[in-house]
């Protein structure tokens, strides 16, 4: 009888063990496939989105151009329109 227990006992100190062991293993995969997506993808997506809100500011500024009432305004809408494009070409080669 005692025995049996004792044996019952080991069992399940055996496989609260193995579980830990098993999650131990799961969590240090989960933290290497994050630090992958954090050093690999994550860059790329910061970029873009940079890449996409100096794109929407151009977007949104060229319609000035038309609203523009004299030539000094226009001229200062098209330098602005200038420094934007300059902007994403140096977004792009970086």
């Amino acid at each position: 009888m005692v025995l049996t227990i004792l044996s019952g006992l080991t069992l399940i100190g055996l496989f609260a063990v193995a579980q830990s062991g098993l999650a131990i293993v799961t969590i240090a995969r989960f933290g290497v496939s994050f630090s992958q997506i954090a050093e690999t993808n994550l860059p790329s997506m910061i970029a873009a989105a940079q890449l996409s809100n100096l794109s929407q500011t151009l977007v949104a500024t060229a319609p000035e151009i038309a609203l523009a009432d004299t030539q000094i305004r226009r001229q200062a809408v098209t330098d602005q329109l200038k420094d934007l494009v300059q902007g994403l070409h140096h977004d792009r080669r970086s």
